[in-house]
Parts: structure tokens; sequence; C-alpha cells
């Protein structure tokens, strides 16, 4: 949240991830630190805490299982 500017009057908003042609949100996970949050992805289990935080206007990151 500390990255993301204030609005000002001419401003459109804030891009949080860049995409390619091809890429597709499948989900969007809100973690918290210190709170451990383990999901479901593609019948394993991925620890969220241990996937490295990106800043706002980045490619992502590809979980491999």
């Amino acid at each position: 949240m500390n990255e993301i500017p204030e609005k000002k009057k001419a401003a459109v908003g804030v891009r949080g991830m860049k995409l390619g042609k091809e890429d597709v949100v499948e989900n969007i996970y809100y973690t918290q630190p210190a709170v451990e949050a383990v999901i479901e992805y593609k019948n394993k289990s991925v620890d969220l805490s241990k996937i490295k935080q990106g800043r706002r206007d980045g490619k992502g990151v590809k979980v491999r299982v």
C-alpha cells in the first residue's frame, strides 16, 4: 500500500501487474505478515508466505508444482 501514490486530479489509477497477451489471472489471495496461508494448486499444497512478494507493475510469479 505504501507504493501506491495518492490519487491526483488528473490520475486514472495505478496498474498492479503487467499481463502478457496470453496471461490470465486465475485467483487473487490477500495475505498478512506472520499469518500462514496454504492453498491447493494443481493438487499440491502451496505456502503463500514462501512466495516472494512483487512490486506494483511487475510481471508476477509463476508457481512451480
